[in-house]
């Protein structure tokens, strides 16, 4: 078997899908969990401890130390455990990361390329906050040049579902939403719908 993680009760009361479980098996055997990391695991369950003793030393401290690679962790995790506490906290250290950056910034640190025109980018800037899909402006958009593969780095978006990535835009301020609009299609798309 693989490495495991341990949520004491508690803490699994703040994780709806470890709380039914524990409720529908009495928590007898290991939680069938799906391939996430054993660090995000131990981050989740000190976020989700802390719900219950108050804050410690290893939850909100450790997202500030995780890199955005082992954040995306702790979000697809969260997401699948209905942790809303560690998914929030989460979504805030996200936001924390992006909030402030260039463009070109972002795109690094997301691991995408630059795929829509400078004329695309400052439209997609002068929108606002909230462009529905489907919207008159949304559809006036069309896809730009293609800038080249990404870097050869892991892309953020590839290490997390879409639920997750829109669990790790839940509580992102509204001006980096605005901001993510420029990095590429695919991350205007995700802040639209934000």
């Amino acid at each position: 078997g693989g490495e495991e993680g341990a949520f004491s009760r508690a803490a699994a009361a703040h994780a709806g899908t470890l709380s039914d479980w524990i409720e529908v098996t009495g928590g007898h055997g290991a939680f069938p969990a799906p391939v996430v990391a054993v660090a995000a695991l131990r981050l989740i369950a000190a976020v989700c401890e802390e719900k219950t003793t108050g804050p410690g030393d290893g939850g909100v401290c450790s997202l500030t130390e995780c890199s955005l690679m082992e954040l995306a962790e702790v979000v697809t995790g969260a997401n699948f455990l209905a942790a809303r506490a560690a998914a929030e906290r989460a979504s805030l250290e996200f936001d924390r990361r992006l909030n402030g950056k260039s463009l070109g910034e972002m795109r690094e640190a997301l691991g995408v390329a630059a795929d829509l025109s400078e004329a695309e980018v400052a439209a997609a800037l002068a929108e606002p906050s909230f462009m529905p899909p489907g919207s008159a402006c949304a559809a006036k958009m069309v896809v730009g040049a293609d800038d080249g593969p990404p870097a050869a780095q892991r892309s953020l978006s590839s290490a997390m579902s879409e639920n997750a990535l829109e669990e790790a835009l839940s509580e992102v301020q509204v001006k980096t939403l605005l901001r993510l609009k420029g990095v590429s299609t695919a991350w205007r798309t995700r802040a639209r719908r934000e």
